[in-house]
């Protein structure tokens, strides 16, 4: 894959119009005078693509997120702090598309 750059103000933008506005990805590219398919590249260049996913879902997956790629929980104090079983939280960071870190020890 090619170097993809983004300028500041545009990746600015794009969270914003993503994130904060829910745009979709059509409209992400009309406002900022690309492709749809650039979008979901920058997207997934600033690591975005999974939060949005998340966003998408509801609250109970953006925590979910923020819990794990955040704030580096593991799937086990996921699941006790929110109440599911272990295969319940790995279940929904499937449908969202986060990927599960190996357990190194380090956690």
């Amino acid at each position: 894959m090619a170097h993809i750059k983004i300028r500041k103000a545009e990746q600015v933008r794009l969270k914003n119009y993503v994130l904060k506005e829910q745009k979709t990805f059509s409209e992400c590219a009309i406002l900022l005078g690309v492709n749809r398919k650039t979008i979901q590249r920058w997207l997934q260049k600033l690591q975005l693509d999974i939060q949005v996913k998340a966003a998408q879902k509801g609250p109970a997956y953006e925590k979910l997120y923020h819990l794990y790629c955040k704030e580096h929980k593991n799937t086990e104090e996921i699941a006790a702090g929110l109440g599911y079983t272990t295969e319940g939280i790995l279940s929904k960071m499937k449908e969202i598309g986060i990927g599960i870190k190996q357990n190194t020890g380090s956690r």
